[in-house]
């Protein structure tokens, strides 16, 4: 750990601001990140609905078929 109490005024307002600019990048990385899985999980909801509305339609049989030959 740095000991601060030996820091210039001057280094300890240059560390702040550089502390500050990087924790605002590293925000804006986690709102980017949320925002990419919030997409994903929309893509994999959407997905998963248009699948199982594929398989309502299908008789039966034809979903047994298809489940045999994966």
């Amino acid at each position: 750990m740095a000991d601060f109490d030996s820091w210039s005024k001057e280094s300890l307002v240059m560390f702040c601001r550089d502390a500050v600019q990087k924790m605002a990048e590293q925000q804006a990385e986690i709102v980017s990140l949320q925002q990419r899985l919030d997409w994903a999980e929309e893509d994999t909801l959407t997905a998963l609905v248009a699948y199982r509305d594929l398989l309502r339609g299908w008789p039966s049989a034809e979903v047994a078929k298809g489940a045999a030959r994966h």
